[in-house]
């Protein structure tokens, strides 16, 4: 994982994906997660963002949305109930029922 300490980010295309920022600034940047390693941010600022996901991150959105059309959409619920209370993650191979 590449560190970035203090940086100061304008005006760019950033590839998040393995990336750690400490105490960085991102102004009117676009953010682009594409599935890989989770990057780690720590009191940073952004200012008029935007986030963008792709490849596997993009895919996954995809199959979260047929879980949902196939009627196992409590799978999906039960995620976002995970992720809105800041809760640890699952393990990558652990069921959610």
């Amino acid at each position: 994982m590449t560190l970035h300490l203090r940086a100061k980010f304008e005006r760019q295309r950033l590839v998040i994906d393995g990336q750690d920022y400490d105490t960085c600034a991102f102004v009117e940047c676009r953010l682009l997660y594409n599935g890989g390693e989770v990057p780690r941010f720590s009191g940073c600022d952004f200012v008029r963002c935007g986030w963008d996901l792709g490849d596997a991150a993009m895919r996954t959105i995809g199959y979260l949305a047929v879980l949902r059309n196939i009627g196992a959409g409590h799978v999906v619920d039960k995620l976002l109930a995970i992720i809105n209370s800041v809760g640890e993650l699952p393990a990558p191979d652990a069921p959610i029922q």
